[in-house]
């Protein structure tokens, strides 16, 4: 491109024209730095929910870092920006850690479950609700301080929903305890005033995913056996379409990319952004994919008893890994990488191009009894990976936050 603009401009203007093409090239380069930077602090990498991070992972077999225990579960995601680590155990408390030392720099009670919250512009946005989750209350919180900038109260208690911040709103699903009902709201993320309420008919426990001007989300109960994938006008909040799936809720997160939606129940369904149609899907009668899925390079995976690779186009299936030992989680995506934790207490790193296995990190706890489960979505940056942690048993229900990587 150079040598064709030095032919074709006058040599008065030729310097000028080359000043344009380095700003240019400047000020996307720092676009690109924002993005990524902003990316890290949002549930599955970003705002289609692709499970991308913006990495790197650690380059050899890792080392834990620092560990910081809860009391409460921590199934949910690590939520990393600016130096800091957000985590919302199974209970009340949110917190801020430092990420390099795990030491907490603050803590607010948002009440809830364990939804990860996001954090745009230097303010924490996190969803909760009152113990019998029949209302809920959305928060925006001083990324530095922890301080309340406002707040605003829901009829249905957002427990499970990661929010979801695009062009100054804030997309948030919520549901009621008996799962009889719920509602995705979009909520000015300046002020905290609704901009407006879709009522879904049933819970939204699903993390909305947001792509080109239109909202996409999961519903249905947990005990369901039915749920729905829903596309909302994102400025109106009008309903584009709905897709209905009679095998499960859609209760995880869906991912959008290149025109397709992908969402699970206990299949895997990929549907037509625009129209709603289904595509193709991918189902196992002695299996169930129930993982939210994430999407790079035209590859879709998802976990469940295995840890599958499928073409986003068609379905076909790429690889397989079948050796997790357990049930594997909420897989994410970084340089190549594929990691996952799984409900044997291990976290796996997996060659996303050949499906095999690089490394497997074992979480060791001392005094801990009872078995150890990965449920939450990493987060990959700057060479350690962010993850939570419990014990399955009743009495022995601690949380604990890890961060693992090469020791420098």
């Amino acid at each position: 491109m150079g040598n064709r603009l030095h032919k074709r401009l006058p040599t008065g203007i030729q310097a000028l024209a080359l000043l344009v093409i380095v700003l240019v090239m400047t000020s996307t380069n720092v676009l690109s730095a924002a993005e990524s930077r902003s990316a890290s602090s949002l549930f599955r990498g970003n705002p289609a929910r692709t499970g991308e991070q913006p990495g790197p992972g650690p380059r050899n077999e890792p080392q834990e870092l620092w560990q910081v225990t809860l009391d409460a579960p921590l199934l949910s995601s690590v939520i990393v920006a600016e130096g800091v680590a957000y985590v919302k155990a199974w209970g009340e408390t949110l917190r801020a850690l430092d990420a390099e030392t795990g030491k907490e720099i603050w803590s607010f009670t948002t009440g809830g479950l364990d939804t990860a919250p996001a954090v745009v512009g230097g303010v924490v946005y996190a969803g909760g609700s009152n113990q019998e989750e029949t209302q809920g209350t959305l928060y925006a919180l001083d990324a530095r301080s922890g301080q309340e900038i406002w707040r605003h109260e829901t009829a249905y208690a957002l427990s499970d929903s990661s929010p979801v911040v695009v062009d100054g709103v804030v997309y948030i699903g919520g549901g009621n305890g008996d799962e009889t009902g719920g509602a995705l709201y979009a909520v000015d993320a300046a002020s905290g005033e609704e901009v407006w309420t879709f009522d879904a008919g049933m819970p939204i426990w699903s993390s909305p995913a947001v792509a080109k001007g239109v909202l996409y989300v999961g519903g249905g109960g947990l005990e369901w056996g039915r749920g729905a994938l829903f596309a909302i006008d994102a400025d109106r909040g009008d309903e584009v379409w709905r897709f209905e799936v009679n095998d499960g809720a859609v209760v995880t997160s869906p991912a959008v990319s290149n025109g397709l939606v992908y969402a699970t129940s206990s299949s895997l369904y990929a549907i037509d952004a625009k129209s709603g149609e289904e595509v193709w899907t991918h189902a196992d009668e002695k299996d169930s994919f129930d993982t939210a899925p994430a999407v790079v390079d035209d590859v879709v995976y998802v976990g469940g008893s295995k840890l599958v690779a499928l073409d986003a186009d068609t379905g076909e299936t790429v690889w397989t890994f079948t050796d997790a030992g357990a049930y594997v989680a909420i897989p994410v995506v970084a340089d190549g990488v594929i990691y996952a934790g799984t409900y044997h207490a291990e976290l796996l790193a997996i060659d996303a191009e050949s499906g095999k296995e690089r490394w497997r990190f074992r979480v060791e706890i001392k005094g801990s009894a009872g078995d150890r489960q990965i449920e939450s979505s990493p987060a990959v940056i700057d060479g350690v990976i962010y993850f939570g942690s419990f014990v399955t048993e009743a009495d022995q229900a601690s949380g604990m936050v890890h961060a693992i990587g090469v020791t420098r």
